[in-house]
């Protein structure tokens, strides 16, 4: 277990209510941009969401990939606990799993190796609609 926020990390259920569920902090991962990413004019990089802009001006194009406590946090009803879903035990590297990509578009781009990112309503049927409505 790792030390976080002062306290010992382990992915042990633990009994909360949703108050505190949404008490909890929202997970930042910085993903580095594409090297052949179009460079922007600073002042442009606040009109897409989801940049670290300036957050880090040293990597403007960087995503910040944000994930709720709503999200890495899974409820089990039967036991009225959550129960953590990041883990730090991998070795070298990690792991975006469906918690992460929730409330996200993920389009996998194996041929060229890259994966992108856009926030998401994940209402297929609304989506759907505006795809037919447009053409």
């Amino acid at each position: 277990s790792r030390v976080t926020g002062g306290r010992t990390y382990s992915n042990a259920p633990v009994k909360m209510d949703e108050k505190d569920l949404l008490l909890l902090p929202t997970v930042l991962i910085q993903m580095a941009a594409y090297d052949e990413t179009p460079s922007h004019p600073e002042k442009d990089m606040e009109k897409f969401p989801g940049l670290t802009g300036n957050i880090d001006p040293s990597s403007p194009q960087d995503i910040l990939l944000a994930i709720p406590a709503t999200h890495y946090m899974e409820y089990s009803p039967s036991k009225g606990t959550y129960t953590p879903r990041i883990y730090f035990t991998e070795s070298a590297g990690g792991v975006i799993g469906a918690n992460a990509m929730q409330g996200h578009n993920v389009l996998f781009d194996w041929e060229n190796q890259r994966v992108g990112i856009a926030e998401s309503s994940c209402e297929y049927a609304e989506e759907a609609m505006t795809v037919t409505d447009d053409g």
